[in-house]
């Protein structure tokens, strides 16, 4: 063999082994941006569905308000004890069917609208207790529309944090 074809290999060998490095240097490249964008995905993914939980909980707080819920259960026939048993029926529904937003907002968001659940639920049997279970719903209606400063402050404490925490996380 002569020297021209020594060369010649050592140059062929030297050539592909750059490509060799060249090659597991761009696959190394482009599967730490695929793995990139996939982790960038799934933040996004995390993002709206903690935006999602919170809407939900906003949502939740609006329909649970007595203005909204009253009107949405009264009916003309109906007596205290069964505006009691809608109303109950209607927080412990709207709340369990929301329960699972627990795990995408802060605990200080997911307490407070908890407190504000478990004050409502106080208020619809504290102010039934002060009724006939017989009268119209409409005197238990009265009573729970006509004193609702604690309402109206722990619902507007709920949704400030909600909105607080969407404020959060749509910056980040």
């Amino acid at each position: 063999m002569s020297m021209q074809n020594l060369e010649n290999i050592l140059w062929v060998l030297v050539v592909l082994g750059a490509v060799y490095f060249l090659i597991r240097y761009l696959r190394s490249v482009l599967g730490n941006a695929k793995a990139n964008k996939a982790q960038a995905n799934q933040r996004e993914e995390v993002r709206a569905s903690k935006i999602q939980a919170c809407e939900r909980l906003l949502l939740l707080v609006q329909r649970s308000e007595f203005s909204t819920m009253v009107l949405r259960v009264l009916t003309p026939d109906m007596q205290v004890s069964d505006l009691q048993l809608q109303l109950s029926h209607q927080l412990r529904t709207e709340w369990e069917h929301n329960a699972v937003q627990q795990l995408y907002v802060s605990d200080e968001v997911w307490n407070s609208v908890e407190e504000f659940i478990q004050a409502q639920s106080l208020q619809i049997h504290r102010k039934a207790s002060e009724c006939s279970p017989q009268e119209g719903a409409e005197v238990l209606a009265t009573l729970l529309l006509s004193d609702i400063a604690l309402e109206q402050e722990l619902a507007k404490k709920a949704k400030q944090l909600i909105k607080k925490e969407v404020k959060l996380w749509m910056e980040s």
